[in-house]
């Protein structure tokens, strides 16, 4: 029995999105700030404010105010809230404690320290170290004191926002409780203890300002009588070395190239404009495919074809895109994947995400892209369905389908009911030049058969790897079934088509002969759009014949 033709799939002005491929974090060059450059002697106090420089030559300033709501506030050592320290506290060494005494509790008394850097840096990562509760000696109870630390940061807005809001710029130790945007040490914990280190680490997130607010906590029971002396240690700071966020990208220029035609790709180095210095001495390598052949490159720089090195030449600076076009000719057969990728392999400058000539696809200084050679080609001559037993033909001229629906059964001659059900997990789309709200029967596009009415699938997908599946149940096992695909074709820089049928017998996979029109090429069961069909043509016609019994369709 043959199931005849007229099932129509188009995927017309389809809108693309690439997903964005987010790189991978390589190690970037670090500044350090050790106070111990602040010129402040082991447990002296601190200037406010003071100042230092950072291993790369960022500045960076410390300075701190008190708040007191009556009653004695007051600093611990050598008569400043604010001393260094060259002793250990958690796992490191050398901070700057800040430290008070309170006659009684009040929690509106603290200190609030400011960490103020030159530019906005990426990569901050330090500690906050002893927070904890401590045990006082003043009345019969043996009274509790905890450490409470607010920590907020500003990105360069002038603005502080708290680290609380975003658990990846955090994590505490065992001693330590967030209640709200505080960290609160609820054990005790001794100072060279990591159970009461807080530890930074902002990554990616760009900081110009830290704030650490320090006071006490007073919701235990007995936290009602004089407490001794509390502190916490502020770690050296780490962060990113001043750089230049490179990043490449690759386009295709030309059209699709025939075998023995032209393409041109484009290279474009970009540096950020967050960076903060000009990148030098930046090279990059094309590693030109097999079956293309090398005849011209023009734009910034110079490219050795010996090499495939291009020299970007003038360092780019924050902001600056440079562009290199590479044109050469194609040897390769019609429907061949040519894929050509290229990696910065220099330059002078740092990069905080990527590592220039590591080879490492996922960063961000390696770009890749790939088409299929299209070809003069001829529609192929589809296989002759042989049906001894004879054949019924299902039409669409004679049946009707309600504009948009998407679950539909018809009478198959006198065998039974054939179904027809479609998922699109994007838009349907209108036009009335179509007849209207897809999925429609129309004739305007007909494979080249003038009035011939066909199922119209007019489809926005929300990405490359979304599918509009239509499934087609059969009323019987089916011995053969033949049909016709229209409108198979690619529209440059829009999208190109993709159709992939099979059958079922019995839930075993059958799968189909598919022949290729003039505007595409076939892989096995699948069917790719290469050229521009009209509506009305037949060159982007694919014909899919089963040879086998089935009775699905998908």
């Amino acid at each position: 029995m043959t199931f005849m033709r007229n099932i129509q799939s188009l995927a017309a002005f389809l809108l693309v999105t690439l997903a964005a491929l987010m790189p991978s974090t390589a190690s970037a060059q670090s500044s350090t700030v050790h106070w111990s450059t602040a010129g402040v002697g082991n447990g002296k106090k601190m200037p406010n404010p003071a100042t230092t420089i950072a291993s790369d030559g960022t500045s960076v300033a410390l300075n701190y105010t008190t708040t007191t709501n009556g009653g004695s506030f007051v600093p611990v050592y050598d008569n400043s809230f604010l001393t260094y320290s060259s002793g250990r506290f958690g796992s490191g060494t050398g901070g700057v404690l800040i430290a008070f005494d309170n006659d009684s509790w009040d929690p509106a008394d603290k200190v609030v320290t400011t960490i103020t850097l030159g530019r906005a840096v990426t990569g901050l990562s330090f500690s906050i170290n002893d927070i904890n509760r401590g045990v006082g000696s003043a009345g019969s109870w043996g009274t509790t004191f905890r450490d409470v630390v607010m920590v907020e940061y500003d990105t360069g807005s002038g603005s502080f926002q708290s680290i609380t809001n975003s658990s990846s710029l955090w994590s505490a130790g065992s001693a330590i409780t967030q209640k709200g945007s505080t960290f609160i040490g609820e054990q005790t914990s001794d100072q060279t203890s990591t159970s009461g280190t807080l530890d930074l680490h902002f990554g990616n997130v760009s900081v110009k300002r830290i704030r650490i607010t320090f006071n006490s906590d007073t919701s235990g029971w007995f936290d009602v009588a004089q407490p001794d002396s509390q502190q916490i240690a502020i770690s050296a700071l780490a962060f990113d070395a001043p750089g230049a966020d490179l990043s490449l990208r690759k386009t295709r220029v030309s059209d699709i190239p025939t075998n023995g035609g032209s393409v041109t790709w484009r290279l474009t180095v970009s540096n950020s404009s967050s960076s903060s210095l000009s990148a030098s001495g930046v090279t990059v390598k094309d590693y030109l495919p097999a079956g293309f052949t090398f005849s011209s490159a023009s734009g910034t720089g110079t490219f050795d074809p010996q090499s495939n090195v291009w020299r970007v030449g003038n360092p780019i600076a924050p902001g600056q895109d440079v562009s290199l076009d590479i044109t050469g000719t194609i040897n390769a057969t019609p429907g061949a994947p040519i894929t050509n990728y290229a990696e910065i392999i220099t330059s002078n400058a740092p990069d905080s995400d990527s590592t220039p000539g590591n080879g490492v696809t996922t960063e961000d200084d390696y770009a890749s892209i790939t088409f299929t050679v299209a070809g003069t080609r001829t529609a192929g001559i589809a296989p002759a369905l042989t049906c001894p037993a004879g054949s019924v033909l299902f039409d669409w001229d004679s049946k009707s389908w309600a504009a948009g629906s998407t679950n539909n059964f018809f009478q198959l001659d006198v065998i039974g009911p054939i179904g027809f059900q479609i998922s699109n997990p994007g838009n349907w789309l209108s036009d009335r030049a179509y007849g209207g709200q897809a999925p429609i029967l129309q004739t305007s596009s007909n494979g080249g058969k003038t009035g011939e009415r066909l199922l119209f699938e007019w489809v926005d997908l929300p990405n490359r790897n979304a599918r509009v599946v239509t499934q087609i149940t059969l009323p019987t096992v089916m011995r053969g079934a033949q049909f016709m695909i229209a409108d198979v074709d690619y529209w440059n820089g829009q999208f190109a088509d993709y159709v992939e049928v099979e059958g079922l017998y019995q839930g075993a996979t059958v799968i189909p002969t598919l022949t290729n029109g003039a505007t595409n090429y076939v892989i096995s069961n699948s069917a790719y759009g290469d050229g521009l069909s009209s509506d009305g043509a037949a060159d982007g016609n694919v014909i899919v014949t089963f040879d086998q019994s089935i009775d699905q369709i998908i």
